[in-house]
């Protein structure tokens, strides 16, 4: 008759493998959290790079795990010290200008990215180690330029292509269209409105030109 501690043993020996299939065939079926935030990211940008010009999607499903934010940065903005993103964001307050990360490349061509939440705007997507991903004109094939727009139902406006996530699946806006006068100093035909709500194409002249002023902050 075998003892109890043999007994134990063998128990162990049976059940540690079945829990180590257990433990892989769930990250199978359910991806962890970051791998589908990143998931949805790719997906995002692949329906944005097959969109057809004039063409809109008023509720594109999206999943971003909380602390992962969407940046698109807009074409004629580069990554030197003295060139940013400003505007406002109705429902955020004390935006700051905001540098296109080094991840982007040195051009100034427009750039989509992924990155680590941050508790202020102005270091969004600043540090390497939090950018997850970036989508410039290399990877996108083309020179697309990400804005934001003003909110067709009227509550306000979003002058960045800006999306924080959730950790709850979310439907957000996009627009693919030709160049709107707020892009008329960009080298590119294309633009994409990026919003929370359905938007328009006019969005703040500031978003989709170089700035040259020190970082200052506004509120809606």
């Amino acid at each position: 008759m075998l003892s109890t501690i043999t007994k134990i043993v063998l128990l162990c020996i049976i059940l540690i493998p079945l829990f180590v299939l257990g433990y892989k065939l769930v990250n199978v079926f359910i991806p962890k959290t970051d791998e589908a935030t990143l998931k949805n990211f790719d997906q995002l940008v692949a329906t944005i790079q097959t969109m057809e010009q004039g063409t809109s999607v008023s509720s594109y499903p999206l999943y971003l795990k909380a602390g992962y934010t969407v940046v698109g940065y807009p074409s004629a903005v580069d990554s030197s010290d003295k060139n940013a993103i400003s505007g406002t964001c109705t429902g955020i307050t004390d935006i700051h200008e905001n540098k296109k990360p080094e991840k982007c490349g040195a051009g100034n061509e427009g750039c989509i990215c992924l990155c680590q939440t941050t508790s202020a705007f102005a270091d969004l997507c600043q540090d390497n180690d939090k950018v997850a991903k970036c989508y410039g004109k290399e990877e996108l094939g083309s020179d697309i330029s990400f804005v934001g727009g003003i909110y067709t139902d009227g509550s306000g406006q979003c002058d960045f292509a800006l999306i924080y996530g959730t950790g709850s699946p979310i439907t957000i806006s996009l627009l693919k269209g030709l160049q709107s006068s707020a892009d008329k100093d960009a080298k590119t035909a294309e633009v994409v409105h990026l919003c929370t709500k359905e938007c328009g194409t006019e969005t703040n002249t500031a978003v989709a030109t170089a700035q040259t002023t020190s970082p200052t902050s506004s509120s809606t």
